[in-house]
């Protein structure tokens, strides 16, 4: 039995073209993972210390309305 010409002598399927695409692809993620943690990483320290005192603020505030009256003024149906 002869084989027509083309398929003499075939050449071996060793898989070898799917393999390097999934190790590339596998790859391609990595780099791009990489990349992505480095972009999202801070760059500057997380805790900031505030140089802000409230405290004279309040003792300076003058005219301020009553709980009172807030409560008459912006909630009329639940004063008692």
């Amino acid at each position: 039995m002869d084989l027509p010409l083309g398929l003499a002598h075939p050449k071996p399927n060793r898989g070898g073209g799917q393999m390097r695409e999934i190790i590339l692809i596998g790859i391609a993620m990595t780099v791009m993972l990489a990349g992505i943690v480095a972009w999202a990483a801070p760059r500057h320290p997380a805790v900031v210390t505030s140089q802000f005192d409230p405290f004279p603020l309040e003792e300076n505030a003058k005219n301020l309305p009553t709980q009172e009256w807030l409560n008459a003024h912006m909630w009329p149906n639940n004063t008692t």
